[in-house]
């Protein structure tokens, strides 16, 4: 897109409201996402929506402004079914940009963004059952915001647990890191960290050892996992 429209200087991709690429330095992702997560993608259920998608800010309003170094740039939304692009652009776009964007690449957009809502609700039926039997989990990475997490109600104190091990992490200046603990009542709190990423498994009521637990670990990851980087 960036090549095809020289006005378009960078942009951010997000599906189903998770971020998948962003071209902006991290501190900038994080506050657009942000925005978007909390002020644009909530208003959603209250508009009506079109195959090929319709700009949520742009187009028929004057389209906010954003500094980012000593450069000031104007940001367009762009939804198609459940992808949304964030537009970063050169300068104030004409009309018939907006009218041009969605006629060339909204069509396109909606049907990559209906292919991968297929292919994500197919993966997620497949896995729920697996991931019930293996573990619960709380994914977040602070770079962007993004949770994921099958965590239920009393939970907590394994959770804390958790959050405590990674405090001790932190403190000791340790980046990345894997730690197993094995509590009183069997249960066991996994704890992966590799830099801005976390995640917390909990398996619960479960006599497992340190090399099934592991195993179980191996699984989660590459049923729940296997496009997030952990290394």
């Amino acid at each position: 897109i960036e090549a095809d429209m020289p006005i378009i200087s960078k942009c951010l991709f997000l599906q189903s409201g998770q971020l998948v690429w962003s071209g902006v330095d991290p501190g900038i992702t994080k506050l657009l996402v942000q925005y978007l997560s909390t002020t644009i993608l909530p208003l959603l259920p209250n508009l009506s929506r079109q195959p090929d998608g319709s700009f949520l800010v742009g187009n028929e309003e004057k389209i906010p402004s954003i500094y980012i170094g000593d450069a000031i740039y104007h940001l367009a939304v762009f939804h198609a079914v459940n992808t949304t692009l964030c537009l970063v652009l050169e300068r104030d776009p004409s009309r018939s940009f907006f009218s041009g964007f969605q006629e060339n690449v909204g069509h396109e957009l909606g049907i990559l963004s209906a292919d991968l809502t297929h292919a994500y609700i197919s993966k997620t039926s497949n896995t729920v059952s697996a991931i019930q039997e293996q573990a619960s989990f709380l994914y977040f990475n602070a770079a962007n915001l993004a949770v994921k997490s099958t965590v239920s109600d009393g939970q907590e104190r394994n959770i804390k647990i958790g959050a405590d091990l990674l405090e001790d992490l932190r403190k000791q200046g340790c980046p990345d890191a894997e730690m197993l603990v094995k509590l009183a009542s069997e249960d066991w709190v996994v704890l992966q960290v590799a830099g801005a990423r976390v995640i917390i498994q909990m398996f619960k009521d479960r006599a497992y050892n340190l090399i099934e637990v592991s195993e179980a670990v191996n699984r989660l990851e590459k049923s729940c996992f296997d496009s997030i980087c952990m290394l």
